[in-house]
């Protein structure tokens, strides 16, 4: 068994980068404090992470996967969905659909933990300036595909020059979170290029390098 929601609401935030191969799938993850499994995604600009306190139940719990398709709306209808495996390959079906995806796990995934640990929350800076709205777009999909519920806004919390924090919620359940990478610039400017404290921990090192 699977979490459907979550396998949906995290192929949203897979980086199609060509030159950052680790970020082209969903990371499925054993939580080895609480139990259960973590769904993790990002492209180095948000990430997204949703806690299930089901296990997915695989020989490893560690997987790293690619999707071959597009998920349809119906497929996140239901929570729970089942999957087949052979070698690196599943079949994940929920709902009557099914998607297909590939375990690339020779990939190394970046530590996300410890950028969500080492946000900053605190009363906005004056050097902030702003979020990208089509990420929040994309948190509002989230919120769609995790709750099944429409137009409902979102309660970014902004950051002293870290990311924005957003939690979502059901009947004030906490059911996933994500950070969006702030932009900066000075007046008169167009944004610049993100802030690399966040953006550094996805940039393989070769290309920081080059």
């Amino acid at each position: 068994m699977f979490n459907s929601k979550f396998l949906h609401a995290a192929s949203l935030f897979v980086s199609d980068d060509k030159f950052r191969h680790n970020l082209h799938g969903v990371r499925v993850e054993p939580c080895t404090k609480m139990g259960g499994s973590w769904y993790v995604a990002t492209d180095g600009h948000c990430l997204f992470a949703g806690y299930d306190p089901r296990p997915i139940e695989t020989h490893t719990g560690e997987h790293l996967l690619t999707f071959d398709g597009k998920f349809k709306a119906s497929f996140s209808k239901e929570e729970r969905g089942t999957f087949t495996q052979s070698g690196a390959q599943f079949v994940f079906t929920s709902n009557g659909q099914s998607i297909v995806a590939k375990d690339e796990a020779g990939h190394q995934y970046p530590n996300w933990r410890a950028v969500v640990q080492g946000a900053e929350f605190a009363e906005p800076s004056e050097k902030n300036c702003g979020f990208n709205v089509d990420y929040l777009a994309k948190f509002a999909k989230v919120r769609e595909i995790v709750t099944g519920q429409k137009n409902r806004g979102l309660s970014p919390s902004r950051t002293n020059g870290g990311p924005a924090y957003i939690s979502i919620s059901d009947n004030n359940e906490p059911l996933c979170f994500g950070l969006i990478m702030p932009i900066r610039c000075t007046s008169g400017e167009p944004p610049a290029e993100p802030h690399a404290a966040f953006f550094d921990h996805f940039e393989p090192a070769a290309r920081k390098a080059a």
